[in-house]
């Protein structure tokens, strides 16, 4: 997955996107392939304490400190 084309990726700190990578990469891998082509991420957002995703299909998660997401 190219992250550059994810909007608002290059404005995350250095630390939000290894966080991101490694997130999306963990949610990934917890989903069968049908799941996953509504689930690619198109926006992200950094919070004090959390990133909000917005995906393709129009859903948007909490991607929180741990490595999970809700």
């Amino acid at each position: 997955m190219d992250f550059t084309k994810v909007k608002g990726y290059s404005k995350l700190s250095a630390g939000a996107k290894d966080f991101f990578k490694r997130t999306v990469a963990s949610h990934q891998a917890a989903v069968g392939n049908d799941y996953k082509a509504g689930w690619t991420p198109v926006s992200v957002k950094e919070y004090r304490d959390h990133l909000r995703v917005t995906f393709r299909n129009g859903d948007w998660l909490r991607y929180l400190p741990g490595g999970v997401w809700g």
